[in-house]
């Protein structure tokens, strides 16, 4: 391991053992750190595991500004994650255990975010387009899942995705 990404990772871990606690401010505090020391390095998954540890932990905030942080990165991360199971999907296998899980907190944390700013109509398709995508999983019907990488540029569109797992 590189000293940045080895950094990163022992940050994350400081991360992790705060989040346990319940003590997400702390928690909070390593993540932004672990996310600042890979910012400018070339490892693209990594950054996106911090950026998913701030959000996570920022939805637990009562200030607004970490609350919207929450909300712009869980918006960033459910198209990454929507497409990767997408990939899944196409290849026939399975959705790997840690992306499932990633992908449930993403929508829970988008939740909760979206609850929490008074935006309870955007909070209640995320909530029915998500259930209806993990139902249809749990059952065994496999859904077509829709390329999201152009889902969240129009607000009025997040409405058309609960239809489109069909």
């Amino acid at each position: 391991l590189d000293q940045p990404e080895l950094e990163c990772r022992t940050l994350l871990k400081l991360g992790d053992l705060f989040s346990e606690q319940g003590r997400h401010q702390h928690a909070l505090y390593y993540y932004e750190q672990a996310l600042t020391v890979v910012e400018d390095e070339d490892q693209q998954d990594l950054q996106t595991i911090c950026q998913f540890h701030v959000a996570h932990m920022s939805q637990f905030s009562t200030s607004l500004k970490e609350l919207e942080t929450a909300r712009r990165t869980f918006e960033e991360l459910i198209p990454i994650y929507e497409d990767q199971a997408r990939r899944c999907d196409e290849e026939e296998v399975d959705i790997p255990e840690d992306l499932g899980r990633s992908l449930q907190l993403a929508y829970d944390g988008m939740l909760s975010s979206l609850s929490k700013l008074g935006n309870t109509d955007q909070a209640l398709e995320y909530t029915e387009c998500h259930r209806r995508r993990s139902l249809l999983w749990t059952l065994n019907v496999r859904p077509q899942i829709p390329d999201s990488s152009k889902l969240f540029d129009d607000p009025g569109s997040l409405s058309t995705l609960v239809g489109r797992f069909d």
